[in-house]
């Protein structure tokens, strides 16, 4: 049984290599928070652990002993229990051009090769954990973003409202050559809140400034989620309250 994306992100390394066992905890501790690592060093032992707790992220490289890796992670593909789970081989892909093809599509299954550097490696692990958080059952998911990443893109329709969990992000107008900073967004703030507030499209960009990791809340059920968090609703009125006087102060001075 799987336990909340929100709660705690559960890695399940089936790598036999003690030290590429390390390097991987090393990046993933690095930029992730609330994570939880299982190793198994061998086939069977890694379908053993995949049944005791279904992790969100299954590291797995071509090396595995006892069951074979690529057959092991086709299994995984094919039982509903596992919808939640995506998976990185530190290998390239197979030679069959037609194995995983819907999976790597959609980022479900990523191959990095043996030795990726950290910023692909901390790209994908986002891919993976966004591919768990988008098969929970739940009204709002997380949502994962590295330094760079773009947020919200100005003129978009707006579907979702963030609320910042950790990391920071900054807004900018898109044809502003100098790209002046509009305004920062800080955990405990929300972010596309006023495409719900007025039902206009996005009014400018945000992206990440550091490893993000919001809540993603659809514009449609803001109301409702709101009516049952009341510390979100306190959030929201916050952050209002904040960018109006950044308002006033502009036109002040």
């Amino acid at each position: 049984m799987g336990t909340g994306i929100d709660e705690r992100k559960i890695f399940l390394l089936a790598v036999p290599n003690p030290h590429i066992v390390a390097n991987v905890e090393k990046i993933v501790e690095k930029h992730f928070k609330g994570v939880t690592f299982i190793v198994a060093t061998d086939g069977v032992a890694t379908w053993s652990k995949l049944e005791d707790l279904t992790p969100h992220v299954l590291v797995i490289t071509r090396d595995l002993e006892l069951r074979d890796a690529v057959e092991l992670v086709q299994a995984l593909l094919k039982d509903r229990q596992f919808d939640q789970t995506a998976v990185i081989f530190l290998s390239h892909p197979p030679s069959t051009p037609k194995a995983f093809a819907t999976e790597i599509i959609s980022g479900r299954v990523q191959f990095i090769g043996e030795a990726p550097d950290e910023g692909r490696f901390q790209k994908s692990v986002i891919r993976a954990l966004n591919h768990a958080a988008s098969k929970q059952i739940s009204d709002f998911h997380l949502r994962f973003l590295a330094e760079g990443d773009l947020l919200i893109a100005e003129g978009d329709k707006a579907d979702f409202v963030y609320l910042v969990k950790t990391g920071k992000l900054v807004a900018t107008h898109k044809n502003d050559p100098k790209k002046a900073i509009l305004g920062t967004i800080e955990p405990g703030e929300f972010v596309g809140e006023m495409a719900y507030i007025n039902g206009e499209p996005r009014s400018a960009d945000v992206r990440a400034v550091s490893d993000c990791e919001l809540i993603e809340i659809p514009v449609g059920i803001l109301d409702e989620i709101l009516l049952r968090k009341p510390a979100w609703a306190k959030a929201l009125m916050g952050t209002l309250v904040r960018r109006l006087k950044k308002a006033n102060v502009k036109k002040a001075g």
